[in-house]
């Protein structure tokens, strides 16, 4: 678990006063974050193991007042996952993550992924499907981050210590 607090002096970041007015570099005189991360391990055997993550932060700001910023107030006031990965006798690895996240004044969204990997010799071709659930959201306002998708590929292990 860790605890942690940050002052910023002199940030810059994009800001408008109204929702149909243009985007405008402003300085922040005074910015502040205090948040926590919170991760608990558990081993499920000797193959499988369970992994639950929460974070939670708040900012504070004393020269934005009454208007919109356009990054420095746009991140994750919560965020909570829970992993599972097991090894399999035969070389296959997977891994499924699902999460939820909470950005600052928006609907939380949740998402799912999964990974399959074969990780003996030196090929590890792989697997990863992201955003099983189809999830709409945006990390910045108005960019639109991708629906479910599914990535392949073949690692080669040139190096290796053993």
């Amino acid at each position: 678990m860790a605890v942690f607090h940050r002052r910023e002096a002199d940030g810059i970041d994009y800001s408008r006063r109204s929702l149909t007015d243009i985007w405008r570099a402003t300085n922040i005189s005074r910015l502040h974050f205090t948040g926590v991360e919170a991760s608990v391990t558990a081993k499920a055997g000797a193959r499988q193991q369970i992994d639950l993550l929460y974070t939670g932060l708040h900012g504070v700001e004393d020269s934005l007042a009454g208007a919109y910023s356009r990054y420095a107030f746009n991140y994750p006031s919560q965020s909570a996952v829970a992993a599972w990965q097991v090894s399999l006798p035969w070389g296959m690895g997977i891994r499924s993550r699902v999460g939820v996240v909470q950005r600052l004044e928006r609907d939380p969204y949740g998402l799912w992924d999964v990974y399959l990997a074969y990780n003996r010799g030196r090929v590890h071709p792989f697997l990863q499907f992201s955003n099983l659930t189809n999830t709409v959201y945006e990390e910045i306002e108005g960019v639109a981050m991708p629906k479910r998708g599914i990535v392949g590929g073949v690692e080669i292990v040139v190096f290796s210590r053993k």
